[in-house]
């Protein structure tokens, strides 16, 4: 007897459950905490829950009953079941998180605020000093909010993205002068569970990608739950 249909029906009350406990655990949340913080943390236990189905659903097998003499009790004949790629998991590169959503990853939950593909005035007008970006480049910065969520005290000076710039290739921060005019993401002060941490990030870019370019950002570190490799990327402009 084939199990196929127990199979599905398995998976999709798994599944069912998992979004109950999505709207269940969002609405139940700490009273302090940002709803859509949670939101896209379950959103993302979710989309990891149904890789795991989709990956055990196209691995697993049924056995075929025989009879005595060995022979197979079914008919010979068998419809092939139709196969699809399984969509990318949110947070891929194939398939980033979009702008203006919250990024969960290890103890912070981030959310891009603001993203200016040209700077060059604004790094000027922070110090004369600042070294020209170059060349055929010019400064952008990036304005990320982060909210605490660890144990202990959270420490924004540790925090730290790269960019992905529309041919694909990493872009690493850069450091400008002068605190406290500049507002760097890693200028604020430590915050306990809870607390936000707002500040600037700022990058050299490619001039030619500045006007239209896309961007997008991720944790070098790699702390983004359910995405192969841990790098989960999202949308920056």
């Amino acid at each position: 007897m084939s199990t196929g249909g127990r199979g599905r029906t398995w998976r999709g009350r798994v599944l069912a459950g998992a979004a109950a406990c999505l709207v269940l655990a969002a609405c139940a949340g700490d009273g302090q905490a940002d709803l859509e913080d949670r939101v896209a943390e379950l959103e993302q236990e979710n989309a990891e829950l149904r890789a795991q189905l989709q990956e055990g659903g196209s691995a697993g097998g049924t056995s075929v009953p025989t009879d005595e003499s060995g022979s197979s009790s079914t008919s010979s004949t068998s419809t092939p079941s139709p196969t699809s790629e399984p969509r990318p998991v949110r947070g891929s590169l194939e398939r980033p998180i979009p702008l203006g959503k919250p990024i969960p990853a290890g103890d912070w939950v981030f959310t891009v605020r603001d993203f200016e593909p040209n700077a060059d005035d604004v790094v000027e007008k922070l110090d004369e000093n600042n070294d020209p970006a170059g060349e055929g480049n010019v400064y952008a910065r990036m304005r990320v909010r982060a909210r605490y969520r660890g144990e202990g005290a959270g420490e924004p000076r540790r925090l730290t993205f790269n960019l992905v710039n529309p041919e694909g290739r990493s872009v690493g921060e850069v450091t400008v002068c002068c605190k406290p005019a500049r507002g760097t993401l890693s200028d604020q002060a430590a915050t306990f569970r809870g607390g936000i941490a707002e500040g600037w990030l700022y990058y050299i870019i490619s001039a030619e990608d500045a006007f239209g370019g896309k961007f997008l950002g991720f944790d070098p570190k790699g702390e983004f739950p359910g995405v192969p490799g841990g790098l989960g990327f999202f949308r920056v402009n």
